[in-house]
């Protein structure tokens, strides 16, 4: 299948489109709504990646077509496309596991489309890329380490807002936090807030572990 460039160029995109309107939808961008708050939560920023990484495929495919015809392979940047596939699945596990359940029972709809989008199409449409379209191969333990470069510098920041209180959101039973994520506030939470980050961050590098046993084991598609 790798070897028909139609293939990656309708599934990048489709997925540019349900990613652009998942962030659309979900920031409530052009509408009286919309807070410029949205783009400090971390769903939105590894979203808006996610996009990136699929305009920038689709762009390289388009132009590889073009130069090379529809033969031949469209795997491109898959070092680069790994490390936004755990970053973004970062956000699936998270948002499910953490956050949604403390959602339920409450008015907020759990199923909406721009919900769904961003929390679970998106970031697997990008697991889906990387497994899909690119070659089997074996990644060196920098190349896993990398993963925690983006959730450290988001971690970091987020901490240092908080910190000065520079912005007020709305948590989940109605309150109010100094941060976009329950276990970032160190004002409710304390030295607890420390251990939430350290397991995050093991969590980061067990699933990346897990993952690239999966890539070793996989089957070559381009074999």
């Amino acid at each position: 299948m790798n070897n028909n460039k139609i293939y990656p160029l309708v599934y990048r995109s489709f997925f540019t489109i349900i990613a652009l309107l998942g962030i659309v939808f979900n920031t409530k961008l052009f509408t009286a709504e919309f807070s410029f708050k949205t783009f400090l939560y971390y769903t939105t920023q590894s979203n808006v990646v996610a996009l990136a990484l699929f305009v920038y495929l689709l762009v390289r495919t388009i132009i590889s077509i073009k130069t090379r015809g529809i033969k031949g392979d469209a795997s491109f940047c898959p070092k680069m496309t790994f490390v936004i596939m755990i970053d973004i699945f970062l956000t699936f596990i998270i948002y499910w596991t953490l956050i949604a359940p403390a959602r339920i029972n409450t008015s907020f709809n759990l199923f909406s489309f721009a919900n769904i989008t961003v929390h679970a199409v998106t970031p697997l449409a990008v697991m889906g890329e990387y497994f899909i379209f690119n070659k089997k191969q074996n990644l060196l333990a920098k190349n896993m380490l990398t993963v925690l470069i983006y959730p450290a510098i988001y971690t970091f920041f987020t901490l240092i807002l908080g910190s000065f209180k520079l912005v007020s959101f709305k948590a989940a039973n109605d309150t109010t936090s100094y941060f976009p994520y329950f276990f970032f506030d160190y004002y409710k939470y304390g030295y607890v807030v420390i251990v939430y980050i350290l397991a995050i961050a093991a969590f980061i590098l067990l699933i990346t572990y897990l993952i690239s046993i999966a890539i070793k084991r996989k089957p070559s598609l381009n074999a």
